[in-house]
């Protein structure tokens, strides 16, 4: 028996909505719902909203419009709705002891990590997750070249071999969409789809790719021979691993 899978976010506190969203799901006899954050918002009414995730038992994590929230409304910390949106996980935390690991993040990002720290309880330390306003200048910016891969590996297998993982929903949707072309006489879902588009053939993309490559490699290839030779001028003895890749691209910017 397949397992049918609810994903609904930036709910912004609207429950009419999600009660709709709810609804189908439930016609649908969807088995579990995944609400990926951004629960308040725009509207008053975070306390019905938080109420129906609630009652249907949605798997929640925090989004970055719940941080903001929680920054703006001070005065309501001790609330119901302060407290649900405190506890919901993140995919990573990562608390920084020592201020050196935090060298070479701007100071508002470390600003807003300290405070993140303090929010959990964590006294002089800082906090980062990887809701991007968190997580973008830890990776563009931080020194520390190992917390640096810690995060941006954990970002990068979000939603993979967790209880998020939607890799067997990914090759159902596949599987689906191949099945439907064939019904339909095409052979494949990208001779279906193309159609009645300006490519209208998959021959006909892999063309257009080619002459693109013909063109943009040899261009790319110098492009990345500087940016290594750039890497090893500047302390980037191993590989240039696609983790340093942006932040060498960066740095080569500000030497230009």
């Amino acid at each position: 028996m397949t397992t049918k899978l609810g994903l609904i976010s930036d709910v912004h506190s609207s429950p009419v909505p999600l009660q709709q969203a709810l609804d189908i799901f439930d016609k649908e006899q969807v088995s579990d719902i995944i609400c990926a954050g951004d629960i308040a918002g725009y509207y008053e009414t975070l306390d019905p909203t938080i109420d129906l995730l609630i009652q249907k038992d949605c798997k929640t994590i925090v989004g970055n419009h719940d941080h903001t929230y929680l920054e703006a409304y001070p005065e309501l910390h001790n609330t119901k709705e302060s407290r649900f949106l405190r506890e919901l996980p993140q995919t990573l935390e990562l608390v920084i002891e020592d201020k050196k690991d935090i060298s070479g993040i701007p100071d508002n990002a470390t600003a807003g990590a300290l405070h993140a720290a303090k929010e959990k309880g964590y006294e002089e330390k800082w906090l980062f997750t990887l809701d991007i306003p968190s997580y973008l200048p830890f990776i563009q910016y931080a020194d520390n070249r190992e917390l640096r891969e810690k995060i941006w590996r954990a970002f990068s297998s979000r939603a993979w071999n967790d209880e998020f993982d939607n890799s067997n929903t990914i090759l159902e949707i596949v599987k689906l969409r191949h099945e439907r072309a064939q019904l339909l006489g095409y052979d494949t879902h990208a001779d279906f789809v193309l159609e009645h588009r300006m490519a209208e053939t998959p021959k006909q993309v892999w063309g257009f790719l080619k002459k693109l490559e013909k063109i943009y490699k040899p261009a790319a290839q110098q492009d990345l021979e500087r940016l290594q030779k750039f890497a090893k001028e500047n302390g980037y003895n191993d590989e240039l691993k696609d983790i340093y890749l942006r932040e060498v691209i960066d740095r080569n910017k500000e030497y230009e």
